[in-house]
């Protein structure tokens, strides 16, 4: 026997459709929302859930929400650019290494170009070191990742308070409004998000593994080739180039440790799988929440907001890992000069000739 407060299936039906169309699909190019100017977005298509947006709980959850995400972003682009700068100086001080090696080898055949080369290989070692030290302070120092990881918890926890209001509203919104605004504004946009940037971190993880394994065997190829020196002294020279791959190797996966890349494409993909198996349950929620239980809504937000929320726990965690990387800078750092001491000491005991 039908439940005596159900809908109609054509008034149902009709009434779905038409809160579908009034808040139409979201943009999945686009993973950034600005909810502040929903209210004016809705104004005349959906005047009561304009209403909804424009209550003072709403808004003043939707304007913490964009200043924290906009503050994340800029912590996040401040902590990239600092720490790759770090990266690189430390790579132009493994490849003045290098180089020192270089004129080490050559001093007994060319003198002259051996000195030169020395000079300016000491000097491009101090200066990359001086610039790797501040940039790794900087980034140690600052707590650079830890500001930006707060920033972003923070933001997502204002996202999904908002999200919470706009949907337990006790307004004159229908649900099936409030669901389908939920429905294009965080669920669409989640999904999005996560497929999106599962697939972003598995070609650049891709790439970091092509990089890699080219320095790792160029290097191997310069160092077999520098065995060469038995025959001709000018040979041990390529012993560098074997360095400089080590120095391109330890590039790369120092940017894969501080971007987490493998892990983040493994991790994304299967919170993206997870939202579509909710997914699979949007119409039969429609049908519900049309029916007039509003109960449904609050569980189905709920069930987004559980999985969102255990995804954002394992970023934090994982991300933490990253601040290894910073600190294995300062190793490889420390290396390098040591390297380029050593080169420079033999250089100073030669005879002279």
């Amino acid at each position: 026997m039908p439940d005596p407060g159900d809908a109609p299936a054509p008034s149902r039906e009709a009434a779905i459709q038409e809160a579908i169309r009034v808040i139409g699909s979201a943009d999945t190019q686009d993973w950034l929302i600005t909810p502040a100017g929903h209210a004016q977005s809705y104004a005349e298509a959906a005047p009561d859930l304009a209403a909804v947006l424009r209550t003072s709980a709403v808004v003043v959850v939707a304007e913490r929400f964009e200043t924290l995400d906009a503050r994340a972003v800029e912590d996040q682009r401040f902590f990239n650019t600092i720490s790759r700068r770090a990266r690189l100086a430390v790579f132009w001080a493994g490849l003045a290494s290098a180089l020192l090696l270089v004129g080490g080898s050559l001093s007994g055949t060319w003198p002259t170009v051996a000195r030169g080369l020395i000079l300016v290989s000491a000097i491009g070692a101090v200066l990359a070191g001086a610039l790797a030290t501040m940039w790794i302070q900087r980034v140690k120092q600052g707590r650079l990742l830890e500001r930006w990881m707060t920033a972003r918890a923070e933001a997502e926890t204002a996202r999904i308070r908002y999200f919470d209001v706009v949907t337990g509203s006790s307004g004159t919104a229908a649900p099936n409004l409030l669901l389908e605004y939920f429905r294009r504004y965080q669920f669409d946009v989640q999904r999005a998000y996560y497929g999106g940037r599962s697939d972003q971190h598995r070609r650049a993880a891709d790439r970091a593994l092509d990089q890699s394994t080219l320095g790792v065997a160029g290097g191997s190829i310069a160092t077999g080739l520098a065995g060469v020196g038995v025959v001709h002294s000018a040979w041990t020279s390529l012993a560098a180039v074997g360095l400089a791959g080590q120095a391109w190797s330890a590039l790369v996966a120092n940017t894969e440790a501080t971007a987490q890349n493998g892990r983040n494409a493994e991790r994304y993909g299967r919170t993206r799988l997870a939202l579509d198996h909710i997914y699979e349950r949007l119409d039969e929620v429609r049908r519900a929440v049309a029916d007039g239980h509003a109960e449904v809504l609050t569980e189905f937000v709920q069930a987004v907001h559980d999985q969102l929320s255990l995804e954002h726990r394992q970023w934090i965690e994982e991300m933490q890992a990253a601040g290894t990387a910073i600190g294995r800078l300062d190793e490889l750092l420390a290396r390098y000069r040591d390297g380029g001491k050593d080169a420079a000491d033999d250089k100073r005991s030669e005879p002279r000739t």
